[in-house]
């Protein structure tokens, strides 16, 4: 069976590019004749590359071209697209129309939570992202949200499949590192730095944390400019110079230290898939604060491997943090729960016998 995956590898580092690198770099190959076609090339930053201005179509453009390459070349079987949100969903809808158009079996890999995919208020981008979603031939989510819609789909195949990576760099970190009666227990949050990330309900968190002894570390790329400046506005504001910093995006080897010197890992986001920089620290160890969006309540067990709380509240955040930062045995309890689901359930070896079956379903191969 011929298999053409359609996604990004490379910078900008985040979700989808971490999977298909593990994909690719897993079993999957011995198993089916796998084509990898980049479809987000561009190297723009990743807040040039979320609008709908004149690069952004002449990249797409491109990307769809790069795509159609593709399959004439490889003549798959079975094509799985990874997408999201808009304007990546039109990107991919075109994609999915053209390889059905030309006889393959087309697979819907959505890397976002159903908000995303169906913003309220925006009745025509939601009626798109049906039309495509109702001709894909199988449909890969990555939260059990999404079975709640599987009507909304028809006969077409719904099927839940967790995100895994390579976890062997985040399993070698050496656990529990203690952050010592002189050192502040470092708070770690890896993502854009957004409003729909919970970046400023986290801002707003660490000042009603004041009292507690901790570094918060915010590191990622403002998905716009104004968002920066208004969480350094808040930090003045709140005179936080010393417990909040902010740094550029980190990947490989810096990328691993932060997870190394960490000692909570937060993510308070507003809407979710399942999110990768969840997986990568449960498996260096951490225990997580995250809100109970998209798939995250079925990665983080509550009170087990982490805490749950409601997005867009912060005291409820700050309380969370709180109940870490004050006792190191829970994190390290926490922390060594988590590493152990990490390797049970969101190993790439995990997923790829799962994909295969799912490949075998759709194209109708034994």
């Amino acid at each position: 069976m011929r298999i053409l995956i359609a996604g990004h590898t490379g910078l900008p580092f985040g979700g989808i590019a971490t999977y298909c690198e593990s994909l690719l770099n897993s079993s999957l190959s011995r198993r089916v004749n796998v084509s990898f076609v980049e479809t987000s090339r561009g190297g723009r930053t990743v807040s040039a590359r979320g609008g709908w201005g004149l690069g952004n179509l002449t990249s797409a453009l491109h990307n769809i071209l790069r795509f159609l390459l593709a399959f004439v070349r490889t003549r798959p079987h079975v094509v799985h697209i990874m997408t999201a949100q808009m304007p990546s969903m039109l990107k991919h809808g075109i994609m999915l129309i053209l390889a059905r158009g030309l006889g393959a079996k087309v697979i819907l890999h959505l890397h976002c939570g159903v908000s995303a995919m169906f913003p309220s208020g925006n009745g025509l981008l939601n009626s798109f992202s049906d039309f495509v979603l109702r001709r894909a031939h199988g449909i890969l989510v990555l939260s059990q949200e999404w079975l709640n819609f599987k009507s909304r789909f028809g006969s077409i195949p719904l099927y839940y499949l967790p995100n895994g990576i390579q976890l062997e760099p985040y399993l070698a970190l050496s656990r529990p590192i203690p952050a010592g009666d002189s050192q502040p227990t470092r708070i770690l949050y890896l993502g854009h730095l957004s409003t729909a990330k919970g970046t400023l309900d986290l801002i707003e968190a660490a000042r009603l944390l004041e009292s507690e002894d901790f570094l918060l570390e915010l590191i990622g790329e403002p998905l716009n400019p104004a968002v920066l400046g208004l969480i350094r506005e808040r930090i003045a504001a709140y005179n936080l110079h010393q417990s909040v910093k902010i740094f550029a995006p980190e990947f490989g080897e810096q990328k691993l230290f932060r997870y190394a010197c960490a000692g909570i890992f937060v993510l308070p986001s507003h809407g979710e898939g399942m999110p990768i920089s969840i997986v990568e620290s449960m498996a260096a160890g951490l225990p997580v604060v995250a809100t109970a969006v998209g798939g995250v309540p079925e990665m983080i067990l509550h009170g087990e491997t982490g805490l749950l709380v409601p997005p867009e509240n912060p005291q409820a955040l700050a309380d969370a943090l709180r109940t870490l930062l004050q006792s190191e045995e829970v994190r390290q309890s926490m922390g060594s729960r988590a590493r152990e689901r990490a390797r049970d359930v969101f190993e790439i070896e995990q997923i790829v016998p799962q994909l295969v079956e799912y490949y075998r379903s759709v194209g109708g191969t034994p």
